[in-house]
């Protein structure tokens, strides 16, 4: 009797004790309305340039990818609708100064409600030229006045719960349609609303079937007992997780509303995959499978995602269109026996088409440019419990550019016969990528290696490496800033010696030497940054002075540790991807440096801006001596070691440096155009030597990039400061200067850019 008595009361404590780390459980998982915090990462807006190599089909593409909805004719357009005049009307109500024979079409596009600013909805009209492929012009509806640009809403593109890629949209149970809410009773829990959190009926009831049918063919869970199963238990398999189920299904009824539970319900439950990200509740279904806000699906729409909940990977209307179409009927055919919707309503249901899986417009959620934002966001603390939402400056378009050179790119490589060698002896060859709007200093796309899934070091941003002859720029601005030792200003045309010679550096020596093992003799300052001459340029930064080549760099946006020793005029010295970016960024911006950001804003849960970029801009060169680099730099590309660029048919006015080490273990490019500056680097982790140099490896990348993502913009030629003037260099001045062309090498006339008053 005693052994009886003792017995019950263990087991009646140990029960308690259960049921007590089961509210427990509860209590922390319910603490937050929204479950989990969660850190949500959004592409920099889209923008329409006037100039820009667009048609108008690509934009209308863009809008529907973005949820834009399209309206017939003529009307008043609400947010987010877009509609396509007919060429009369675009022909008629040109803005003031437009030619009218240059307009082939047009489109008017609702921008989205800015709740934050309050501001009135934005209308503007882009028209385009047909000819020309491009935008022509671009006018705000309301104010009737010319824009040098339109700007679309920011893209979502990755999001993470608690570390996990999830895309999750939260949904309170107003903002759901009622449609889809028997939808989801009518198939999965039509007694929902009278049962406590278990159905033995139902349970009975497939029992029964999956005993006749030999398989599990039918559940018995409840709506409660599946969002137990997905948000409070772990997917494992044993009676202990059943009994929890049931137990936690019974006390989440007792301290929870059935609108509570159908809200958490339309959120959690796992509705299929994306990618590498789990697609989480009704709010982030109805974007991923009809690109649409869950508002505004229709009976059909919320059919298919209540078929979806009971196997996500069989009834995807993508892969398995078929079992997905009977499935949804299925659910069609239960609201009519149950009178949730009328016999007309039914037929137009189940006669309507699936979705089509849209072409993801970035085939892979840009994970070294994600690692570098958790990674900051993490530095500065700012994920928040209660989620955040991150505005980042990557360009979808950009990203998806870069990825795709730096795959092609060392994918022609390891042809070559050297690097198979290499590859065959278990050797990988790496590369990084990295680009900025030197406008605005936003990192527009990040490529740390050729697989993110093999290796998570991210080389645009870790890797320090010897940068080598991509350094020779700020050598030669740092002249341009300094006298020679006969108290004259440097010019393009300033001659310098190519002589060889050696230095004493404490007890050792240095002598360096050209690529091309020869000495040129006396040359003009562009010639010997053209052809990349190290002893020229090893001279010059001597003569220069070392100090001053330092301070140089580190205004520019240099933050390694350098030394002030002779071999740092030919990079002989480690930077990363990033920092070189910088460098080059404010060499872009004629002098003018902005921080590089990877983050414009930070949004908390609340709406709060807990983060904005700051607007820093600082001029650490002179405009007009930076400028004059630029137009050296564009030779090296015309006609110099870059000319691989041109010759990979990237055409547009540039400038740019090519970087190889003297051991040939690093190869880079750096360079811009007027809207895009970009820094490509290929190498072995290991300092392995490639045997490519700066041309032949980096290069082809960059120009692949360059091709497909800056030639959308317009053909512009850099804009020189005033102060500063071009002239042309004939055949003649350039041998009167000491220029010998090489074997097999033509001269031709080239544009430098000269101070008209230096002092």
């Amino acid at each position: 009797m005693i052994a009886a008595v003792l017995t019950l009361a263990v087991s009646t404590v140990l029960t308690w004790l259960w049921l007590s780390s089961l509210e427990k459980l509860i209590e922390e998982r319910l603490e937050s309305k929204k479950f989990s915090s969660t850190v949500e990462l959004f592409a920099a807006p889209g923008r329409l340039v006037r100039g820009q190599s667009i048609t108008l089909l690509q934009v209308m593409t863009d809008l529907k990818r973005l949820g834009y909805t399209e309206r017939k004719g003529i009307q008043t357009l609400q947010s987010k609708e877009f509609q396509v005049p007919p060429s009369d009307v675009c022909l008629e109500d040109l803005p003031d100064g437009s030619e009218a024979e240059f307009v082939s079409s047009c489109i008017d596009i609702a921008g989205p409600t800015v709740d934050e600013s309050q501001a009135p909805l934005s209308i503007y009209r882009v028209y385009f030229s047909q000819a020309s492929q491009s935008v022509i012009s671009i006018e705000d509806r309301q104010s009737r006045t010319e824009e040098p640009f339109f700007e679309l809403e920011p893209e979502p593109f990755a999001q993470f719960a608690q570390g996990r890629p999830i895309l999750k949209t939260y949904r309170e149970l107003g903002e759901t349609p009622p449609l889809c809410l028997n939808a989801i009773l009518a198939i999965e829990d039509k007694e929902f609303l009278e049962h406590k959190g278990f159905n033995i009926t139902s349970i009975a009831r497939a029992f029964f079937k999956n005993l006749k049918a030999g398989r599990v063919t039918q559940g018995g869970s409840t709506i409660t007992q599946q969002l137990v199963k997905n948000y409070f238990l772990t997917p494992e398999k044993s009676y202990t997780r059943k009994a929890k189920e049931f137990a936690i299904a019974i006390l989440l009824e007792t301290r929870e509303s059935k609108d509570e539970i159908l809200e958490s319900y339309i959120n959690e439950i796992y509705m299929g995959q994306n990618g590498a990200f789990e697609v989480r509740g009704f709010g982030a279904a109805s974007e991923f499978y009809f690109n649409k806000d869950l508002s505004r699906i229709d009976l059909a729409e919320c059919a298919l995602l209540a078929a979806i909940i009971n196997s996500p990977g069989r009834f995807n209307p993508f892969k398995h269109p078929e079992d997905a179409t009977e499935r949804r009927n299925r659910v069609l055919d239960l609201m009519k026996e149950l009178g949730m919707i009328r016999e007309d309503e039914w037929k137009l249901a189940v006669e309507k088409t699936l979705p089509q899986e849209r072409v993801a417009l970035l085939k892979e959620p840009a994970p070294y440019y994600v690692q570098a934002v958790m990674g900051w966001l993490e530095e500065r603390e700012l994920i928040s419990e209660g989620g955040i939402q991150v505005f980042t400056s990557m360009n979808i378009q950009a990203q998806q550019a870069a990825q795709e050179a730096v795959a092609r790119g060392i994918s022609q490589l390891e042809k070559r016969k050297t690097i198979s060698k290499l590859k065959e002896g278990g050797k990988t060859l790496e590369a990084s990528f990295v680009a900025s709007d030197p406008i605005t200093g936003d990192i527009i796309a990040l490529v740390g290696g050729r697989d993110y899934r093999k290796s998570q070091f991210n080389r645009a941003i870790q890797a320090k490496r010897q940068v080598g002859s991509v350094m020779k720029p700020i050598v030669y601005l740092a002249a341009l800033e300094q006298l020679d030792s006969q108290g004259n200003v440097y010019t393009p045309i300033t001659l310098i010696s190519d002589e060889k010679f050696t230095l004493k550096t404490g007890p050792n020596t240095w002598s360096p030497k050209n690529y091309d093992g020869k000495a040129h003799g006396l040359i003009p300052l562009f010639y010997a940054l053209k052809e990349s001459l190290n002893i020229a340029t090893a001279r010059l930064g001597n003569e220069v002075g070392l100090d001053n080549i330092l301070s140089l760099a580190r205004d520019l946006g240099v933050t390694s540790q350098l030394q002030a020793l002779p071999s740092l005029t030919l990079g002989a010295f480690e930077m990363t991807p990033l920092e070189v970016l910088q460098a080059y960024s404010t060499l872009a911006r004629q002098g003018k440096k902005a921080e590089l950001s990877l983050v414009r804003k930070v949004v908390s849960d609340e709406g709060h801006i807990i983060y904005r970029s700051p607007l820093n801009r600082e001029q650490v060169s002179i405009p007009q001596k930076v400028a004059v680099i630029i137009a050296m730099l564009k030779q090296v590309i015309n006609s110099g070691t870059g000319q691989v660029v041109k010759l990979l048919g990237f055409s547009m006015p540039a400038a740019g440096k090519t970087g190889t080490t003297s051991d040939y273990k690093d190869t880079w490019f750096a360079g811009f155009t007027p809207f895009v500056t970009a820094v490509s680097w290929v190498g072995y982790d290991d300092n392995t030597p490639t045997g490519l140099s700066g041309a032949s490896g980096a290069a082809p990348i960059w120009a692949d990039f360059m091709k497909q993502f800056a030639a959308r913009y317009p053909p512009n030629d850099f804009k020189w400061p005033e102060g500063t003037e071009l002239r042309e260099l004939s055949v003649e001045d350039q041998l009167s200067l000491g220029i010998v062309p090489g074997e097999n090498e033509i001269l031709n006339p080239v544009e430098l850019l000269f101070e008209t008053n230096p002092y």
